[in-house]
This record gives structure tokens, sequence and C-alpha cells, in this order.
């Protein structure tokens, strides 16, 4: 965790999520420190590591596909992404009662956004839905909540479901 910089956004400077290589493993970086990582050590672990927590994101069944978000040291549940069935509305729920909907204006939208009911859109995305590796430019809103952990989450959460949909649209091409 000592290799990653306390995340700030009203400090930074444009934050973007970088793939490293090929790998699985996505950075939130603004050119000159690091956040945070994403990283796939296994078919069902993902895991997210910044400044001052350590996150996993435990997949639901294919039945059921929502993402429960848990803090390693404590085990307790931090978030829950709840997908509906063909991932037309995403929501993002912490264990505060705090409740963030995922909008893409239009399917193939280049900016999806967080919003919340009390703090209106809180964090937006830019990225390239076409080319081999992801890269995300992020934005949160200046008007927005100053909670750093939700968007921290949210940002890697959303990362996670780009990055999901990208390998099963190739697992479904390959098919």
């Amino acid at each position: 965790m000592e290799q990653f910089s306390l995340f700030d956004p009203g400090h930074a400077g444009e934050l973007v999520v970088l793939q490293k290589g090929t790998s699985s493993i996505y950075t939130l970086t603004d050119g000159m420190k690091e956040y945070g990582e994403l990283s796939y050590p296994n078919d069902r672990l993902r895991i997210i590591n910044s400044a001052q927590h350590n996150w996993n994101f435990v997949p639901g069944k294919s039945y059921k596909p929502d993402i429960v978000i848990n803090d390693t040291s404590t085990g307790q549940t931090i978030a829950v992404v709840k997908t509906s069935t063909w991932g037309s509305r995403i929501t993002i729920e912490f264990a505060d009662g705090q409740i963030f909907k995922f909008h893409r204006p239009f399917v193939f939208t280049k900016k999806p956004y967080w919003h919340n009911e009390q703090f209106g859109n809180v964090l937006s995305f830019e990225y390239e839905p076409v080319h081999l590796k992801l890269h995300f430019k992020v934005i949160p809103e200046q008007s927005a909540f100053k909670n750093n952990d939700y968007l921290l989450l949210m940002t890697f959460a959303s990362v996670h479901l780009v990055a999901e949909r990208r390998i099963s649209g190739f697992r479904g091409m390959q098919d």
C-alpha cells in the first residue's frame, strides 16, 4: 500500500486509468502519482489496492450478477454493485445507504457517469470502447461529495464493468 498516494481528486491533475501492458492490472494515475490499482489474480478474484484500503470484488453467480465489495482487512461489506440481468441498469449501494446509478446516455457512448439523487453527477468517464487496451479518463465533479473512498470504488467498479463486458464480448466473438 506504500506505493500509492492518497486519492484526492481536488488536488490531482487529469486522472486516467491505464491498463498495464496486456495484463489484467489497471492503475489510477495522474501521470505523476499512482492512487490505486485493480488486479485480477484469478478467474473469481478482483482486488483493489490503494494507499488506505484493500478491497476485493466477489462476483455473483451467473443468475445473480451482483458484485459484493468487501474490505479485505475486516471482511466487512463496503458496497454491492447490482446489475440487471441484461446489464442495462447498474447501481452501487454503499453500506451507509448511499445509492449511485451508472448511466450511459446512449448505447455506444464514450461518456458514462455515476449519479446520486443528493449529489447529482459525481463521476464521469471517457474511454474508447474499440481499442484493445483500456484507457479511461476519470472526471470527478467538483460539486460532488468529498468521500474519496466512494470515488475510488466507483472508478474501479466502472473499469471492472467495462473490462468484463469487453472480455465476455471477445469470448463471444471467439465462439
